[in-house]
C-alpha cells in the first residue's frame, strides 16, 4: 500500500467561487437544476463513497488519507 493517499473527489462545486460565478451569468435556477438536484447529489455521494473506500484500500497501515471536496453540502 501507499504511505499517503489523496482523494480529491468529484462534487457539485457549490463551494467553489470559480464555479459559482458561472451561475451569475447562467442564472441561479440553473445551479439548482444542473448541480444541486437530489439525483445528482445522490449519484455523487455514491461515487465519493466508492472513491474513499478505494483510497483506504490503497493505504498501508499507519498511512495518511486526505479527502478533499469543494462542496458545502452536508451529504458530501
Amino acid at each position: 500500500g501507499y504511505d499517503k493517499v489523496l482523494v480529491d473527489a468529484e462534487c457539485t462545486h457549490d463551494g467553489s467561487v470559480k464555479h459559482i460565478k458561472k451561475f451569475e451569468f447562467w442564472g441561479w435556477e440553473t445551479l439548482q437544476t444542473r448541480m444541486l438536484s437530489a439525483e445528482r447529489i445522490d449519484n455523487l455521494t455514491q461515487l465519493q463513497l466508492q472513491l474513499l473506500t478505494n483510497g483506504f484500500k490503497l493505504l498501508k497501515n499507519g498511512g495518511f488519507l486526505v479527502y478533499s471536496t469543494c462542496s458545502l453540502t452536508v451529504a458530501q
